[in-house]
């Protein structure tokens, strides 16, 4: 949205293409973020199979809390790698 208001000149004094680009990046990390989680999900989803049939079901639920850990470990990794760019 940004882009779009700086591209028809809507601020009063022009931004600098480095401060473009750094607000570009601040508003790609969310959906980074969400698409970097999504395998991950899916992969603690499908190690939780046979964990449940091979161990038990409350050891398959104790192994979803695994993306309280992991989801924000990908968000920090993912802020970082946007901060390199």
């Amino acid at each position: 949205m940004s882009l779009l208001a700086w591209r028809n000149r809507l601020p009063s004094a022009p931004p600098s293409t480095r401060g473009i680009r750094l607000e570009l990046v601040a508003q790609l990390v969310p959906p980074a973020v969400f698409l970097a989680s999504i395998p991950v999900a899916y992969l603690v989803f499908l190690a939780s199979i046979p964990v449940a049939y091979l161990v038990s079901s409350p050891a398959a639920r104790l192994s979803w809390l695994t993306l309280v850990v992991v989801n924000p470990v990908v968000g920090i990794l993912v802020r970082r790698r946007a901060l390199l760019v």
